[in-house]
């Protein structure tokens, strides 16, 4: 239970970072000026501009990390078809940009154990008795980073959609 207090707490702080900074900057630090001298503002000045370069450098390598997805990958699929009871054909297809606007097509095909291929995958082969099966892996990577971010950062959705700059449905 600390554990989670902990982690909310560091979340709100990340969220709300901007808004502490202005209030220290506005209020807490020229009070402390006035009470306990330049000395002791000075210090505490320093104490929440190391925490600033700290916070807002992570913000930045996570906006960073989403915008060069989202302008690198242009899409992604895995389509698996299963070719005997124990294998599965694996075949990715990604497309992602250059700095150049080139697109560049890349075609990766691997042969998986019927226990590699993914719960849900293996799921809707056994419900459906189908031989194939096409994931956007795109969607799934972006969702899974969505994720990481509201737990690393302990973050709600909208947090999260308001650090990264995106609508979360």
């Amino acid at each position: 239970m600390l554990t989670f207090a902990i982690l909310a707490g560091l979340g709100a702080l990340v969220y709300f970072w901007n808004y502490i900074v202005d209030f220290f900057q506005t209020v807490i630090i020229p009070w402390f000026r006035d009470v306990f001298g330049d000395i002791a503002a000075n210090i505490l000045a320093s104490v929440v501009s190391f925490c600033d370069k700290v916070i807002s450098w992570t913000r930045q390598q996570i906006k960073r990390a989403w915008k060069w997805f989202h302008e690198r990958v242009l899409g992604m699929k895995t389509e698996y078809k299963k070719v005997s009871s124990t294998q599965v054909e694996g075949k990715t297809t990604t497309y992602t940009s250059t700095q150049d606007g080139k697109v560049i097509r890349t075609i990766k095909t691997e042969q998986l154990e019927w226990e590699d291929v993914p719960a849900n995958i293996r799921e809707q082969y056994i419900a459906n008795n189908r031989k194939s099966f096409t994931v956007d892996d795109k969607n799934v990577l972006e969702g899974k980073f969505i994720e990481q971010v509201k737990d690393s950062e302990n973050m709600s959705d909208q947090q999260v959609a308001d650090l990264l700059e995106i609508q979360i449905a």
